[in-house]
């Protein structure tokens, strides 16, 4: 009984902070919602610690609406901006992406413009990444024991 307690004492704390899949999040997802049970100006100060501690700059703060719009982040070879929207209770994740391209006879660098992140390409590719690079922001700023919603919006 004992060693049954203690595996369980070991493995439980594990599973709680499990990374999330992608690959088992529907396709087109393009928002997340973080049920927190906060209100919203702890929802606000949680989001803009969890950004001040990677270091990423905040180009747009507006908190009485509960706005925090991040700058350009470049996270594997792929530019990145996220929106955080805090409201009561929970907090809404969207974001833009855009890859950049050099040209290996001119070193020219070609950035394609930003498209909106969503859960959609290759495993690899740039929509890919931006889109997991979104749960682990969201992961990020889910207090334990909330609840994280992955929706499709238009």
């Amino acid at each position: 009984m004992k060693k049954y307690l203690l595996f369980a004492a070991i493995v439980l704390p594990c599973l709680c902070i499990a990374q999330i899949n992608v690959d088992t999040i529907p396709k087109k997802v393009n928002v997340i919602e973080i049920e927190t049970g906060l209100s919203m100006e702890d929802n606000f100060n949680r989001a803009a610690q969890v950004l001040a501690e990677k270091s990423w700059e905040i180009a747009q703060m507006h908190k009485e609406i509960g706005q925090l719009v991040t700058g350009i982040i470049t996270i594997k070879s792929v530019k990145h901006k996220f929106n955080i929207l805090a409201k009561e209770g929970m907090i809404k994740l969207t974001g833009d992406f855009a890859m950049e391209l050099t040209n290996l006879n001119t070193l020219e660098v070609t950035d394609f413009g930003y498209s909106k992140i969503s859960n959609f390409g290759m495993k690899g590719s740039a929509g890919k990444k931006s889109f997991q690079n979104l749960v682990e922001l969201a992961q990020l700023l889910a207090p334990t024991n909330s609840k994280i919603r992955f929706l499709v919006t238009k």
